[in-house]
C-alpha cells in the first residue's frame, strides 16, 4: 500500500498594520506607504496572505483598500479585521477574532503600536511609528517566510470507544 502524500504546506498570513508601518505616523501625503516596497522585497512570490489592520475611513470600501497595494501584492490582500471595541490589546482581540472565523496555524503581525498587543506576542513584529518598516522587518519576515509552517492540529481522537489499551491494540 502507498503512503498517502504529505499535507499540502499550510499558509501563511501576515496582519499588517499601515500608519506607523507602510509609512511613519506622521506622514500625510509625502512619504505616505512609502515603505510598501520594502513590504514588496521582503514577501517576494512567498504563498503569503495579507489582512490588513486598519481604522482609515475608506478601509470600509475593500476594494479601494486592496487598490493602495500595488498590483504585486494585491492579489494577496484578502481581508481586513473589524475593529474591535475597548482599548486594551485592541488590534490582538481583532486578530483573535479573525482566526476564530478563518483558522490559519501560521501567521504574524507587523504594526507599531506595542500597547495592541500582549506582553511577550511573538507573532509581533513591531515597526517604530517614526519610521515605519525598514530592512530588519524585512529580514524577520523573510526568515518567517523560509520556515516550514506547521502542520494544522490533529483532530481529537474520536469519544465513540474507550480509549483502553485493549481497545488501542485492535
Amino acid at each position: 500500500m502507498e503512503a498517502p502524500p504529505p499535507p499540502a504546506p499550510a499558509r501563511k498570513t501576515l496582519f499588517l498594520g499601515l500608519d506607523g508601518v507602510m509609512h511613519h505616523s506622521k506622514s500625510k501625503v509625502a512619504g505616505f506607504l512609502s515603505c510598501m516596497p520594502v513590504l514588496e522585497e521582503a514577501l517576494g512570490t512567498a504563498d503569503v496572505d495579507i489582512v490588513v489592520l486598519s481604522c482609515w475611513d475608506f478601509a470600509s470600501d475593500f476594494s479601494r483598500l486592496k487598490a493602495v497595494f500595488p498590483p504585486s501584492l494585491r492579489s494577496r490582500v484578502v481581508g481586513r479585521t473589524t475593529e474591535e471595541l475597548g482599548s486594551l490589546h485592541k488590534r490582538f482581540k481583532e486578530i483573535q477574532s479573525w482566526l476564530r472565523q478563518v483558522p490559519v496555524p501560521d501567521w504574524r503581525v507587523l504594526d507599531s503600536d506595542p500597547y495592541d498587543y500582549p506582553e511577550g506576542c511573538g507573532e509581533l513584529i513591531r515597526c517604530s511609528p517614526h519610521l515605519g518598516m525598514g530592512p530588519a522587518h524585512a529580514e524577520a519576515l523573510k526568515l518567517w517566510i523560509q520556515a516550514p509552517a506547521p502542520l494544522p492540529p490533529k483532530p481529537p481522537p474520536s469519544t465513540d470507544s474507550p480509549a483502553t489499551p485493549s481497545a488501542l491494540a485492535d
